[in-house]
Parts: C-alpha cells; structure tokens; sequence
C-alpha cells in the first residue's frame, strides 16, 4: 500500500487499446490471497462492464471525466477494474490513473488481469478504503466512482476524502443509480410496482442514492456542482436490465414479499417478451460532477 505521501510509482508495460473480459481462468487463482467469493463477484464485475446498456453509461461517464493525456485521476472503488480500463486509454501516454479497491481480493484479481492481459503502464490498482484514502491532499487532477456512494454505509466520507485528494480546481464526479427510476413494460402492472418498490425499499444498496448527489456534492463543500442524467434502456439479454429485474424478483420471493405463483407468473411473462423481442426496461443514472474549491 502507498504511504500518503503521494501516488504510487506505476510498473512500465505495453500499452494497448483492448478491454478485455475476465475469463474463469483468470478469476483469481493465481492468488492464494483471493476467496472464491472475491473471483464471484469479479466475474459479474466484468460480466456486467460488458453488457450493451452498462457499456453506454459507462461511456457517459468517461465522456464527463473530460480526461486530458499527462493528467493524474483516481477512481475510488474500482472493483474488477473495467472503468478503469475504458479511462486510462484517454491518459496515454503519459498520463496516470490509480484504482482503488477494499477488498484486497478484488484487487488481487484485478491486478492480475490488467498485468497478464492489458499491459496499460500508465494504470494501477491498490488496496485501499476509501474512508481513509492513503495519498496525500492535492495528489491528484480528478477523481470518481461510480456505482459506488449508493453502496457504502459512509457515503458522506468516502466523497470527503474524495474531495481532499484532489487539487483546487480538480474535478470529482460521481454515477449512481435511482432505482425508483426503473420502469418495465410488464402487463401486470400492480405486480410491478410492488416488486419494484419492495427492491427500493427493502434490499441492497441505498435505492435513492441518484437523486441525493446534487445535496451530496454541495454539503461536500464542492463548486459548481451539476447533473447529468443517462437513461440505459433493455430490450434483450445483452443488456443488464432483465437479470436485474429477475434478481429483484427472486429477493422478493424469498422474503415472502410475493407468492411463487406471482414470481414465475411475473418472470414468465419477461421471459416471454425477451424471446418474442417485445421486452423494454429502463432505468436513469445520474452523473454529479463539481469542482474542488481554493483551500
């Protein structure tokens, strides 16, 4: 782990411009340090990075970071380290971006596929909190996260030391989600809405968490501030939307919120419209960015 007293030395490589997928064989067992649920979670990381709708507002996000080459970015929460990837290409070639992870695990994984697979020697990624980044004040032109703030228990934190690490007149942007934006063209729509609704409510990450950027960014003491909204649209499975609203639909079920009838009833009818190329869900991302005052 670097020392705060400035960003890591990057390892020379070959630079290329390909992204590629993690594949089981590097999943992580190369690293005796990686669980079997860290090399789970990379997979759907990279699974997810490739679908049609999270390639698009992956590249909105890229888009807002306005990168110029010879500057230096973080991304807090880099995961597998696909964003990361798509990014640093707009650094080359001497410019420098550090990912940064808290499950050392991930980052073993996602080291060991940026090393062997895409050899980008202006990239690197570290284990770190985000609470506690481990560089000094100003270190860097910009940082952000993406789909990172909605799922942390200290979100406020976390965008402090965002905000500490970069220099006056830096940028930090963050994207997440609004999960009572996400629609579905489904016949039963009373079903819908509750299924939908009990996933805001009641399972995983802070559903309203795109909608809470702006107040986010403006207690966060940034300048500036504005908002960008993406919408993704679903129209079949090589988009993200239909697992995600299976997944909600199976969490549903097993807290007893819907019926086994209702479930397979609900999820057939998906089924149905994604074999007969009628299917269309979508949902908004909302992309914060400001600018890190004089200190």
């Amino acid at each position: 782990m670097a020392s705060k007293t400035g960003i890591p030395a990057f390892s020379p490589g070959k630079n290329t411009r390909s992204v590629p997928i993690l594949t089981e064989s590097s999943s992580g067992q190369e690293h005796p340090e990686c669980t079997d649920e860290a090399g789970r979670v990379v997979r759907f990381l990279e699974e997810q990075a490739h679908k049609r709708d999270q390639r698009h507002v992956n590249l909105q996000l890229v888009r807002a970071l306005k990168l110029q080459h010879g500057q230096r970015w973080l991304e807090v929460g880099s995961g597998s380290g696909a964003l990361c990837r798509m990014a640093a290409l707009c650094l080359l070639p001497d410019g420098r971006l550090v990912g940064v992870d808290i499950d050392c695990g991930i980052v073993a994984i996602s080291r060991g596929l940026l090393n062997t697979v895409t050899r980008l020697n202006c990239l690197d990624v570290l284990p770190a909190d985000g609470q506690e980044l481990p560089f000094s004040t100003g270190s860097f032109d910009g940082a952000f996260a993406a789909r990172l703030l909605l799922n942390s228990d200290h979100p406020d934190e976390v965008l402090q030391e965002m905000v500490r690490v970069v220099r006056p007149e830096g940028r930090v942007l963050a994207m997440d989600w609004d999960f009572e934006t996400f629609v579905v063209d489904h016949s039963q729509k009373e079903l819908t809405r509750r299924i939908l609704l009990w996933r805001a409510d009641n399972y995983g990450s802070n559903s309203w968490s795109g909608r809470q950027l702006f107040a986010r960014f403006r207690s966060a003491g940034l300048e500036r501030v504005r908002l960008k909204t993406v919408v993704t649209a679903g129209y079949s499975e090589e988009d993200a939307l239909p697992d995600a609203l299976r997944r909600a639909a199976a969490a549903a079920l097993t807290a007893g919120a819907l019926s086994k009838d209702e479930h397979d009833g609900w999820v057939g009818e998906i089924q149905r419209r994604l074999a007969a190329k009628t299917f269309f869900a979508s949902i908004i991302y909302y992309i914060a960015c400001g600018i890190v005052p004089a200190r």
